[in-house]
């Protein structure tokens, strides 16, 4: 009876979570700072950027309609990426508590700064990217965002753990990383973050070539330490997602 009734508590809770959310949403599309075909830079986001961000993936875009049309509710993690993404108070997102926007002035210095700063915001992934095995990855903390000067355009930073990138990347250091479109755009021996069935490494990569029909079949991931770890082999089509590994922050975590 009781975990009957606390799954009822949580249903509840969950519908009013995704009442605030549908409301929030059609409020941010009326001031346009969601835009179907917003581009990047213009200080709003398309519903495929925003999936991309909250889920991962640009295609998912339809979990979203699913939200916002009341046939499923959208989880705490996703509302607390889709929270920080707008600059949205948490507390009245996930509780009900205050106001979407703390106050008035918050709320125009949060639309300013998108839109002045759009190009610069740097999403702090959920995600810990390994130097070592897939099998380890696990998920922490929650998305943030922070800038670094001289840096335009949608990136992506993991901390990094493990030893297997040694000595270019270590133990704690954070990669800010480009996201890539396909395998079609890597170089071969360049550092790359790479999704493998949902586990993020980070390995310089090496594109194994079907000749005859003249595209990537694999892609051999080798660890700059290699004295500790071997070379991992994965099919291409095993890898979801790609991004290129422009800079490293070392000395934070």
């Amino acid at each position: 009876m009781k975990k009957n009734t606390e799954k009822k508590q949580n249903n509840t809770h969950r519908s009013e979570l995704n009442e605030r959310f549908i409301a929030i949403y059609m409020r941010l599309e009326e001031e346009e700072r969601i835009k179907d075909n917003s581009r990047e830079g213009s200080g709003s986001y398309s519903k495929s950027k925003i999936a991309e961000i909250i889920f991962g993936k640009a295609n998912y875009g339809h979990l979203i309609n699913k939200y916002l049309s009341g046939e499923r509710f959208i989880k705490y993690d996703e509302a607390k990426a889709f929270a920080a993404l707008f600059g949205l108070n948490k507390a009245y997102l996930l509780d009900g508590v205050g106001q979407p926007f703390d106050t008035p002035a918050q709320r125009n210095a949060s639309a300013t700064s998108q839109q002045s700063e759009g190009k610069n915001k740097i999403l702090f992934a959920t995600v810990e990217a390994f130097a070592s095995s897939a099998q380890e990855t696990q998920f922490v903390g929650e998305s943030e965002f922070f800038q670094i000067p001289g840096l335009q355009g949608d990136f992506i930073a993991f901390p990094v753990r493990g030893n297997s990138m040694q000595p270019s990347i270590n133990q704690g250091d954070i990669v800010i990383c480009r996201p890539l479109q396909s395998s079609e755009q890597l170089n071969d021996n360049e550092i790359y973050a790479v999704n493998v069935n949902g586990a993020v490494m980070v390995k310089r990569v090496q594109r194994i070539w079907d000749k005859s029909h003249r595209k990537v079949i694999k892609l051999k991931l080798i660890s700059d330490n290699y004295l500790e770890h071997d070379p991992i082999i994965e099919d291409a089509a095993a890898i979801h997602k790609y991004w290129k590994v422009e800079k490293k922050v070392t000395g934070i975590l």
